[in-house]
């Protein structure tokens, strides 16, 4: 099984910032999906989409919310989380 990494300034960004124990579970529950099933499962499901952005190739978005999106990448095998966004903020 693999494990998905996240990034420094994100790990921060969640335990400096109160978190809430709603979006704490959210987060731990897509982390461990995303160690346990590949990504095109996840896709074929809609809990995963792939970000079509120019010069980045293996770019995910995991929808945590109606509103929150965990955005992470995928790079010989290895998944790293790169920032969670909020849509209502955008």
């Amino acid at each position: 099984m693999e494990k998905t990494m996240v990034k420094k300034s994100i790990a921060n960004k969640i335990t400096t910032e109160r978190v809430s124990s709603v979006r704490a579970r959210q987060l731990k529950h897509a982390i461990r999906r995303l160690d346990r099933w590949p990504i095109d499962r996840l896709c074929r499901a809609g809990i995963v989409v792939k970000l079509k952005v120019t010069g980045q190739d293996n770019l995910y978005a995991y929808r945590l919310s109606g509103s929150s999106r965990m955005i992470f990448s995928l790079t010989e095998g290895k998944k790293m989380v790169l920032d969670i966004v909020d849509t209502d903020k955008l």
